[in-house]
């Protein structure tokens, strides 16, 4: 999935997206009133892949609507970073494709480099599939 792709998604749920500066995190989401807020730090992003990454991250916070309090228990904070990482991998590594390239022989960087997302990405879709046991190992 494209960068244009992503904010395509954000436009047609009415997710406002706006670049400005942050100073401890290169992306971040708010819900206030049941509208979404995405920040983004573009100069902070090194590459399309990580640029990516973090925006189907973000934009994972606001289609589960999953947030929390930043003082809340860890347990619970962790629920929602986990549905927020699981509407991103489903979305910005297809299961099917995502299959095929690893019976192909293909390695993290490559299917990172193919979907245009971080190896770190890459790991969540290999243990997230895993653990849904929709891949065999």
């Amino acid at each position: 999935m494209t960068t244009d792709q992503l904010y395509d998604i954000a436009e047609k749920n009415n997710i406002h997206i706006q670049n400005f500066k942050l100073q401890k995190t290169k992306s971040t989401s708010i819900n206030i009133e049941d509208d979404c807020y995405i920040g983004i730090d573009d100069k902070a992003m090194e590459t399309t892949a990580e640029r990516n990454t973090h925006l189907g991250h973000e934009l994972g916070h606001c289609m589960t609507g999953s947030f929390y309090n930043m003082f809340s228990e860890y347990d619970i904070r962790s629920r929602h970073e986990y549905r927020a990482d699981k509407w991103s991998v489903l979305h910005l590594v297809p299961k099917d494709e995502f299959m095929s390239l690893l019976k192909q022989g293909y390695e993290a960087w490559d299917l990172a480099e193919h979907f245009e997302v971080t190896e770190e990405l890459i790991n969540k879709a290999f243990h997230f599939y895993c653990e849904m046991e929709i891949i065999e190992i």
